[in-house]
């Protein structure tokens, strides 16, 4: 028994027949991942560190990685989250 997937059309008013909304997103953003966002601001610190051995740079990630504040991830989350409330609309 073959059954037929339904069409875009039917998933969405499916989606919002429950009082959600679909919201389309692009294949892939940087905007919409806080993990480039950590990577960015990882990076800009090791430039200024400037480890010159492969010891140095291991010591430096972990120490950079545990010092993260949790206001930095907070505000990395909220920047990729602010996305869908911008490009987001019922209906």
């Amino acid at each position: 028994m073959s059954v037929g997937l339904p069409t875009p059309e039917k998933l969405r008013q499916a989606i919002e027949a429950v009082g959600a909304y679909v919201v389309y997103l692009p294949a892939y953003s940087l905007d919409l991942n806080p993990i480039e966002l950590w990577w960015a601001d990882l990076k800009r610190q090791l430039r200024k560190l400037a480890p010159r051995a492969v010891e140095e740079l291991a010591r430096a990630v972990r120490r950079l990685r545990a010092g993260t504040p949790l206001t930095k991830l907070t505000a990395w989350f909220r920047h990729c989250l602010s996305f869908l409330h911008l490009n987001c609309s019922p209906g």
